[in-house]
């Protein structure tokens, strides 16, 4: 089933309203999408400590209260049923609060594999208002314009070393060492933590254009989408083209942690 709250007021499934009327009520502002499954959003107390970091810096507090947020969370996703949702939730400059809900596929068993671009000069390590997710997507949505039929794009700096990607943050794995840009003008993924967190040996500096061109393995998570093996990057084979070993690994560990934070006797 599908459930939008803005504020009280709750719609589900063919009552929804468009995607544009929706925009046009909420307006600009914060967001935060998250998995969720049994009632249970996976990593909820990352997404909602993300969310009030980003309040403090952008002085959305009115719309984005903790007790509000937890309220409209706890109650769309109880709304919304027990299987696999996507969860949605933007917090207005207005002072308006959106939570919605609705099915997604199940993180498979095995990582998917995607094409990706990288565009030079999309990332500014010293764009501090990229450190939060907004909604406006205009610079991504103009990337992806130019993207051609690659499944994702991303951003480098000038120099053309990998910052993020356009839905996730990116890794890349070469002699055994797995590098991943640091947090500077790119947006703290809930993804990216956690596979920090799993792997716990990971490089935090920008991946040149000498190690990303001959990497063993290249990869991106999201929270949502859990880990994905790039297997073309810049129209070029990653290794032997397929999902390698590493990628296989943390995609099967991530799973496991967002099935067990989801599990029927797992706290919320």
């Amino acid at each position: 089933m599908r459930v939008v709250r803005i504020d009280d007021r709750e719609w589900r499934d063919d009552a929804v309203p468009g995607a544009d009327e929706l925009a046009a009520t909420v307006g600009p502002g914060l967001i935060e999408t998250m998995r969720a499954r049994n009632g249970r959003i996976a990593h909820r107390r990352l997404h909602v400590a993300r969310l009030a970091a980003s309040v403090a810096a952008c002085g959305y507090r009115e719309a984005a209260g903790p007790g509000r947020v937890a309220a409209a969370l706890d109650a769309v996703v109880a709304s919304a049923g027990a299987g696999d949702l996507m969860v949605r939730l933007v917090a207005g400059r207005s002072g308006v609060l959106l939570v919605e809900a609705g099915p997604v596929a199940p993180l498979p068993t095995v990582p998917a594999s995607a094409t990706a671009r990288v565009l030079p000069g999309l990332w500014d390590p010293r764009n501090v208002a990229d450190a939060h997710k907004r909604t406006e997507r205009a610079k991504w949505q103009a990337a992806e314009a130019v993207a051609g039929d690659a499944d994702v794009v991303v951003a480098a700096d000038a120099r053309g070393r990998l910052g993020e990607g356009s839905r996730a943050a990116v890794f890349v794995m070469r002699d055994g060492a797995i590098h991943t840009a640091p947090v500077a003008g790119i947006l703290p993924g809930i993804g990216r933590r956690v596979v920090i967190e799993m792997e716990g040996d990971v490089v935090e500096r920008a991946p040149e254009p000498e190690l990303w061109r001959t990497a063993d393995e290249v990869f991106i998570v999201s929270a949502v989408r859990g880990v994905t093996a790039i297997v073309v990057l810049d129209a070029e084979p990653v290794g032997d083209g397929l999902p390698g070993p590493v990628t296989t690994r943390l995609a099967a560990a991530f799973r496991a942690r967002v099935m067990a934070e989801t599990s029927a006797g797992s706290a919320s």
